[in-house]
């Protein structure tokens, strides 16, 4: 089943999908394996999948938004990039990084992913809490 942006996503878009704010089946068809790749077109018709696009991509913002994604201009700000893992606070203090445990799902690795860097930051408070120490209106 075709989608927009699942199948065809610019390949310098970013996607987001938000399995926390959904149904108990729906996130645990996600976190089974072969059975993930039916979760997440689900979760674009749903609405709970997110895309930032470049501002200099000639795609058609319609088509996104027609099937169910959420368009954003840009980047993602930085709290949404703190609470992903890709953003980071400096400190003084060396923790050492722990990999992940086993995980064989493309959600369950980004949300162990995410875990362990938190986790080796010391901000895992944060990620628990869902906020940042980062400003959301500077971006």
């Amino acid at each position: 089943m075709p989608i927009t942006g699942w199948d065809d996503a610019p390949s310098d878009a970013i996607t987001k999908f938000n399995f926390h704010n959904t149904s108990l089946w729906l996130r645990a068809l996600a976190r089974v394996p072969f059975f993930e790749r039916y979760a997440y077109p689900i979760a674009v018709k749903r609405g709970l999948g997110t895309i930032w696009l470049p501002g200099t991509t000639d795609n058609n913002f319609e088509n996104f938004l027609n099937v169910g994604w959420k368009v954003n201009y840009g980047l993602p700000s930085d709290h949404e990039l703190f609470l992903q893992g890709s953003k980071a606070l400096l400190t003084k203090r060396s923790t050492e990084f722990r990999r992940p445990k086993l995980a064989i799902t493309r959600l369950g690795k980004e949300l162990a992913w995410t875990k362990a860097i938190h986790r080796a930051n010391g901000t895992l408070k944060f990620l628990s809490n869902e906020t940042s120490p980062f400003n959301d209106l500077k971006n």
